[in-house]
């Protein structure tokens, strides 16, 4: 019994290493877009944030981002699950700019 215990955990150990190096060069796509999207919808085309994340952003694996807009400072803010954030700031006359990393 302790053996198969033992032996479970490390499997699930190595499962979670295996996801997180898969997906985490992902998550810069993900939230880059999730950020970018949500920043033209709400500050070009004066749509609600709520719409835009029911509408647009509502596709696998972009609906695992959550976005936060900044009204003040006209930009919007995404991670996944707390990693990898990213963000777009709105320019008026030219539109939203993704910043970089």
């Amino acid at each position: 019994m302790k053996k198969f215990l033992g032996y479970g955990l490390i499997l699930l150990l190595l499962g979670i290493v295996v996801v997180a190096v898969i997906y985490y060069p992902r998550l810069n796509l993900i939230t880059g877009f999730a950020a970018k999207n949500m920043c033209s919808c709400v500050f070009e085309a004066e749509r609600d944030p709520e719409t835009v994340t029911e509408l647009d952003n509502n596709f696998d694996p972009v609906n695992l981002s959550e976005t936060e807009v900044d009204y003040k400072n006209f930009s919007a803010s995404s991670t996944v699950f707390g990693l990898k954030k990213r963000t777009a700031v709105y320019n008026p006359g030219y539109g939203c700019t993704l910043l970089p990393e």
